[in-house]
């Protein structure tokens, strides 16, 4: 639902790149090679916050430390990070 947060842990051991929220994949807006959750223990791969819809074609990660990545559609399946 638009502008409702919901919980969700992002993906960032390859930096923040991509998230699948609402039955589709994601672009980060401003893509970042650094892992923010490395210092994390135990160690996931993932930061915990929340997703928001903030419009039909934008939105928004909430995490720790004030964090926040905005994300838009992305046509197909991101490549795999190694």
């Amino acid at each position: 639902m638009l502008g409702t947060p919901y919980p969700y842990d992002l993906y960032t051991h390859c930096g923040i790149q991509d998230a699948y929220f609402e039955n589709h994949w994601w672009q980060a807006d401003s893509p970042a090679q650094d892992d923010p959750s490395k210092g994390s223990n135990p160690y996931t791969g993932y930061l915990a916050g929340t997703m928001t819809l903030i419009s039909p074609t934008a939105a928004r990660f909430a995490g720790p430390h004030a964090l926040v990545a905005t994300f838009h559609p992305l046509d197909g399946t991101p490549e795999a990070c190694s």
